[in-house]
C-alpha cells in the first residue's frame, strides 16, 4: 500500500485550499459571464482571503453562463450554457492532471436557472411555459423531465433528499402567480405545498432554501435585491428582511447552504454587487466572503467541506453480498481504514483510485451485469476472515497538497458466472 500512497502524492499537481489556519471548506468556485470571448468563466475563490484566480477556459466557454453545480462525490464542476438554437447544454469540468477537461453531460430544451447533483442524477431547473425539472445520470446520458413546472425559477437540493422549488408567476403564462414547494429529491412527491401566492411587481425569484426551522419556512431572494421568508402557513406569507443598508437590485443571483443544511447562508450578487457573501436571515448580518469578482456573476458552489469524509454511491450488486464501510476516514497525517463484509474465507478484490469518471470511460459493466465505479489504480486481494470480514489500511501522508484529494474505492468477488461488487466510496482527504 505504500506504493499507492505514494503514487497519490504524485498525482496531485498543486494544493487546491491552504491548511494553514482553521480553513473550513476547499476552494469556493463562481460562474460569471464576460463581455467578449470567452463569455463564461469559472473563479476559484480561496476561502480564507476571498481571493481569486480563474481556472483554465474550456471549450464551450464561448458560449453564455447559466448555471453551475459542483459534484459532491468527484468534485468535478457541472455548468450549463446557453446556445444560440434555444437550449443548454451541461458540460463537466473534470479534474485531471491539475487542469480541467470538458467532457459533455446532456443538451436540455430551453433555459437553465440551476443545477444540483443528488446521488447519481443531476437534476436540472429549466425556465420555460414548457420546463421544469429535468433529470439526467451525474456522468452524462439522457434527460428525462420529471417534473413540468412552468417559469421555474429557483431550485435548491439540500440534506441528501430534499429539494426546494420557486416559480416566478408571468401574465399570459400557465403559472400567473408565483409558487414555493418543498418535495422529495428522489421521489418527486410534495413534502409540503406547492404554496401559490401573487408577487406584485413581477419580481423574479432567484433563489430560495428551506430553512432548517420546526416550522416548515423557506428563504426566497428576488432580482430586485429583496429576501423574504416565506411560510404557506403565515397569513400574510411573506415577511420582508431588513437590511442596513439595503442591498441593491442584482444583489442575489444565487443562493444555497454553506456546504450544509445550517445557518447562515451562502448568496451571490450580479455586477451591481460582486461579492459572494453570507446572510444569516435572523439577525440579517451581511458578511463578504469574496474580494470584488468581475464580469456578471451568475452561480456558485461553495466550497466542499475540508473534514475527511466519506460518501457512498453505486449499488451492490452479484451473487455475493459485499458490504463496504469506512471504520475511519482518510485524514492528513492519519491512516484510511476502509472494511467489507462478506462470506467467510471468501476472496475478495480491493480496487482503489482517484477517478470515479475517467474521461468517460466510468461507469463500466463487468461480466455478469455488475459494474465497476472507480478506475482500479491498485488492485490488491484480500481474503475475509471465518466472520467475513476484511480491511485496508492507508497510511495519508501529512502532505497540504492531498487536502481534497479523492480515493475512490470499491470491493469485488470473482466468479465465472459474474463479478460481485459492493457500493463505491468516495473517500476525501480532509484535514
Amino acid at each position: 500500500m505504500r506504493t499507492f500512497v505514494l503514487a497519490v502524492a504524485s498525482l496531485v499537481a498543486a494544493p487546491i485550499a491552504s491548511v494553514s489556519g482553521q480553513a473550513q471548506t476547499l476552494p469556493h468556485f463562481v460562474l460569471t459571464e464576460l463581455l467578449g470571448s470567452p463569455a463564461a468563466q469559472v473563479l476559484e475563490l480561496d476561502p480564507l482571503t476571498g481571493a481569486y484566480q480563474p481556472i483554465i477556459g474550456f471549450p464551450s466557454d464561448n458560449l453564455p453562463p447559466l448555471a453551475m453545480a459542483q459534484d459532491p462525490i468527484d468534485g468535478d464542476l457541472l455548468v450549463a450554457l446557453w446556445e444560440a438554437v434555444g437550449n443548454s447544454r451541461v458540460v463537466r469540468l473534470h479534474r485531471f492532471a491539475g487542469a480541467y477537461v470538458e467532457v459533455p453531460v446532456v443538451t436540455v430544451p430551453g433555459r437553465v436557472v440551476d443545477l444540483a447533483v443528488v446521488l447519481e442524477s443531476v437534476l436540472i431547473a429549466v425556465d420555460a411555459a414548457n420546463g421544469g425539472v429535468y433529470r439526467a445520470p451525474r456522468r452524462g446520458g439522457a434527460a428525462t423531465l420529471v417534473l413540468p413546472q412552468p417559469n421555474l425559477t429557483a431550485m435548491n437540493a439540500f440534506d441528501y433528499d430534499g429539494l426546494a422549488l420557486a416559480w416566478t408567476g408571468r401574465p399570459g403564462t400557465p403559472a400567473l402567480d408565483s409558487g414555493v414547494g418543498v418535495m422529495s429529491a428522489t421521489q418527486l412527491q410534495w413534502w409540503f405545498g406547492p404554496f401559490l401566492f401573487p408577487n406584485p411587481g413581477g419580481r423574479e425569484i432567484t433563489g430560495v432554501l428551506d430553512m432548517p426551522t420546526g416550522v416548515p419556512r423557506q428563504l426566497l431572494t428576488f432580482d430586485d435585491g429583496t429576501m423574504e421568508l416565506f411560510s404557506g402557513f403565515v397569513i400574510p406569507p411573506g415577511q420582508p428582511l431588513v437590511f442596513v443598508p439595503p442591498l441593491p437590485v442584482g444583489a442575489t443571483t444565487a443562493l444555497h447552504f454553506l456546504g450544509s443544511y445550517s445557518l447562515p447562508v451562502a448568496a451571490l450578487g450580479n455586477g451591481a454587487y460582486p461579492f459572494l457573501y453570507t446572510v444569516d436571515p435572523w439577525s440579517t448580518a451581511v458578511t463578504q466572503v469574496s474580494q470584488a469578482l468581475p464580469g456578471s456573476p451568475l452561480d456558485f458552489a461553495y466550497g466542499v467541506s475540508a473534514s475527511a469524509h466519506a460518501i457512498p454511491y453505486g449499488v451492490a450488486c452479484g451473487a455475493e453480498v459485499l458490504q463496504q464501510t469506512v471504520p475511519a476516514t482518510a485524514q492528513l497525517g492519519g491512516a484510511m481504514v476502509v472494511a467489507v463484509n462478506g462470506a467467510p474465507n471468501l476472496a475478495v478484490l480491493f480496487a482503489a483510485g482517484l477517478d470515479d469518471f475517467a474521461l468517460g470511460q466510468l461507469p463500466a459493466t463487468l461480466p455478469g451485469g455488475c459494474v465497476l465505479e472507480v478506475s482500479p489504480d491498485v488492485v490488491l486481494l484480500e481474503v475475509t476472515s471465518p466472520s467475513g470480514g476484511a480491511t485496508k489500511t492507508i497510511n495519508v501522508p501529512a502532505l497540504p497538497a492531498l487536502l481534497g484529494t479523492v480515493v475512490h474505492t470499491q470491493w469485488a468477488h470473482y466468479d465465472p458466472a459474474g463479478i460481485s461488487v459492493s457500493r463505491a466510496i468516495a473517500n476525501w482527504i480532509g484535514s
